[in-house]
């Protein structure tokens, strides 16, 4: 079945695109920051941007990450140059920014909450020319009008409302009621399909939440900080409490846009927080696209050690960058005692993708081994596309086994059916995510 496929070429092709995108979200950072702060403000959000491992291990992967992140960013901006300046033609930019990212990933849901919340804090701005109440409503249609134009663009020709949903189903799947009573108006059907679906997960949370070794499908209210604190390199941490703890001192004395940025962080992050479905530290690529912006906005404000002090701390991040090089998806920094130590911590995208399917056949081929028992966390494709030779086992097969070896996928081997496993100690480990056991004598 994939005598035809080169599924080298083809990742290639779809990462190089997600890639651009990361690359076009740098770019808008680097922008964004020089608008508030001048260029050596855009050259350090950038490099935060660029040498973030976790920016690195999800942007350039054929998810929606990539993009999400990057039309987050361009709304936030095109938002705030509309608040800052009030026109219909930036109403309308604003609007069309909300509607891709909207289209692009459902987590630019928090837009909405975000702009509100940024519409009653430029209260507190004077206004230039401030705008008459009919002009305000003026631009609030256009906003409106572009921002649904967009989706109705991208879901063409698909406009038809939902289809019927049993209450049963409904109740299943968690849909918000007011779906069911909405559906004949809720065009395109298959935005709004996704968004019920993603605001019934989000309350029911997901069956694989794992932290700090305990397994939930509700979640923690702590699980993305967490995630944040362990997943981030400790530079990178710096430069946020550093930029953080400026900002507020600054506060009163601050301009609207640079208060902007970190007004979309508190949000996006208070938001995860009432959030059950905790599954990977990539939900957050926004506000680590936000989180630059704001903090290079403050760093060359300062006096010029603070300024040597943010370059020097990038510099570090560079060198995690260069030293975490190729596993990404992985790394962990030193407060969870470095990527070997992750998984007792976090799993799922923030760790175990099936990523080492590739390295799992050159290790079978550099030792020889001519048939495993596997029980492998990906798509099964991947492990018949290498032409792995294996017996897929569950927790309970593999007991049975008296003699071989065994490989098995971390996002496998925490779970509790596998704990009697984790009382031996592997015999090697390819990459970080597969674990290889020697059972009996072979």
């Amino acid at each position: 079945m994939f005598q035809d496929n080169d599924a080298e070429r083809l990742l290639t092709a779809g990462r190089l695109m997600q890639a651009a995108l990361t690359l076009l979200a740098g770019i808008v950072i680097f922008l964004w920051a020089c608008e508030l702060a001048g260029s050596t403000a855009g050259v350090l959000a950038l490099a935060m941007w660029c040498f973030n491992p976790v920016a690195l291990a999800h942007g350039h992967l054929i998810q929606t990450d990539a993009g999400g992140a990057l039309t987050f960013v361009a709304a936030s901006w095109a938002c705030s140059r509309f608040l800052m300046r009030p026109t219909l033609q930036r109403a309308i930019v604003a609007g069309a920014g909300l509607g891709a990212a909207l289209a692009t990933k459902l987590t630019a849901l928090l837009l909405l909450p975000t702009c509100a919340v940024l519409v009653c804090v430029r209260c507190f701005y004077p206004f230039t020319a401030k705008p008459s109440a009919r002009e305000w409503f003026l631009y609030a249609i256009a906003f409106a009008v572009s921002a649904y134009g967009v989706l109705l663009v991208v879901y063409a020709p698909y406009w038809n409302p939902p289809p019927p949903l049993a209450e049963t189903q409904a109740a299943v799947l968690e849909i918000p009621r007011w779906f069911q009573v909405l559906r004949p108006v809720l065009v395109p059907a298959d935005f709004y399909k996704a968004v019920a679906l993603t605001m019934g997960s989000a309350r029911g949370g997901h069956n694989a939440g794992y932290l700090f070794g305990e397994w939930s499908p509700r979640g923690w209210w702590y699980y993305y900080p967490v995630a944040m604190g362990l997943k981030s390199p400790i530079a990178w941490l710096l430069l946020c409490t550093g930029g953080l703890l400026l900002f507020v001192k600054r506060l009163p004395g601050l301009s609207f846009g640079q208060v902007v940025p970190w007004v979309g962080v508190a949000v996006f992050l208070a938001m995860t927080m009432v959030n059950k479905m905790n599954i990977g530290i990539r939900h957050l690529l926004p506000v680590y696209a936000l989180v630059p912006v704001g903090v290079a906005a403050q760093a060359v404000a300062g006096p010029r050690l603070i300024r040597i002090a943010a370059g020097a701390l990038c510099g570090w991040m560079a060198i995690v960058a260069l030293w975490a090089h190729p596993f990404y998806i992985e790394y962990f920094n030193e407060f969870a005692g470095g990527t070997k130590n992750g998984h007792h911590y976090l799993l799922d995208s923030n760790l175990d993708w099936g990523q080492d399917a590739k390295r799992l056949k050159y290790f079978l081929s550099q030792h020889g081994i001519d048939h495993i028992y596997l029980r492998y966390f990906g798509v099964p494709a991947v492990i018949q596309y290498y032409g792995i030779p294996n017996t897929s086992v569950t927790a309970e097969q593999a007991q049975q086994i008296h003699s071989g070896i065994l490989v098995i996928s971390v996002m496998e081997l925490m779970n509790p059916d596998w704990s009697w496993l984790r009382r031996q100690q592997p015999v090697a480990r390819v990459g970080y995510t597969l674990f290889v056991y020697q059972i009996g004598n072979s």
